[in-house]
């Protein structure tokens, strides 16, 4: 529901906006986010892929969808079908939010292509290894009815990622790294914060974009974000490793003590560097 702060958020004079580009240009990755406009002209996926494709070729199929509920994730499993019904109708304040891998499984993943844009280090070692498995496939569609929010968060490991946008609309709001002291480790909702809890956040510029289909959005990797569906959306999100951000993933793994997995992700990044 759109609420006073919603508002706010929307209110040019309070919100910085993110850059939008027509062209994409390799060189403007790694310093902020960036709404690509040209990137998904070129996918046979656009604008094929929208809530009636999903139900008549993968009606059937499962979906896992889930929300926070004063502070507790909640989950429920369904079919695209029963999913689809539920976030073009649904209304209520805190919808369930639902995410699938189900592209990768079937022709849907040879409708879209980033390599030339967003290079994924992490996925083109396991690609040409088959018999070793990957921790995560770090690519994911996104269903969301309206009213449905990601929490604040950064993406795992320190990674960047870019978000398709299919359907819908989606409000998207970054912060800048030097604000990090007043976002309480994420715990403060940005759509709707508790300033007598979170008095340090009032001071905060949130950095914003309306995302409409057709548009991407790139996000480098240690960028604090949000995300609330403002119609019922479907998006395509891959997170990726590279040059750009591989530091951000080796010290990720060595500050938890993850040292299996920072020992082959140093064999990922020698293997690529020394190309």
């Amino acid at each position: 529901m759109i609420n006073n702060y919603l508002n706010k958020l929307l209110n040019e004079s309070y919100s910085d906006r993110v850059r939008v580009s027509n062209l994409f240009n390799k060189n403007d990755l790694g310093k902020e986010p960036i709404v690509f406009t040209d990137v998904m002209k070129t996918w046979p996926s656009y604008p094929k892929w929208n809530f009636k494709y999903l139900s008549d070729n993968y009606g059937k199929h499962q979906i896992l969808a889930d929300r926070v509920n004063e502070g507790r994730h909640q989950f429920i499993e369904t079919t695209f079908s029963n999913f689809i019904t539920y976030m073009i109708n649904e209304e209520e304040a805190n919808p369930y939010y639902g995410k699938s891998a189900l592209h990768l499984s079937n022709g849907m993943k040879h409708d879209y292509f980033t390599g030339s844009y967003f290079v994924c280090w992490y996925r083109e070692w396991y690609r040409e290894r088959e018999n070793e498995v990957r921790k995560l496939n770090m690519s994911n569609l996104y269903l969301g009815p309206r009213n449905a929010k990601s929490p604040l968060h950064i993406d795992i490991w320190g990674t960047s990622f870019w978000n398709a946008l299919f359907v819908g609309k989606k409000l998207w709001v970054f912060f800048n790294p030097n604000d990090e002291k007043c976002l309480y480790n994420g715990k403060v909702d940005p759509f709707d914060p508790d300033l007598n809890l979170y008095p340090l956040f009032e001071g905060v510029k949130p950095i914003i974009h309306v995302q409409q289909p057709g548009e991407l959005i790139y996000c480098p990797g240690n960028i604090w974000h949000a995300i609330y569906v403002l119609e019922p959306s479907l998006a395509l999100s891959e997170n990726f490793i590279n040059e750009e951000n591989y530091l951000n993933v080796l010290n990720t793994f060595k500050e938890f003590g993850y040292t299996n997995a920072y020992q082959k992700m140093l064999a990922i990044v020698d293997s690529f560097k020394s190309k």
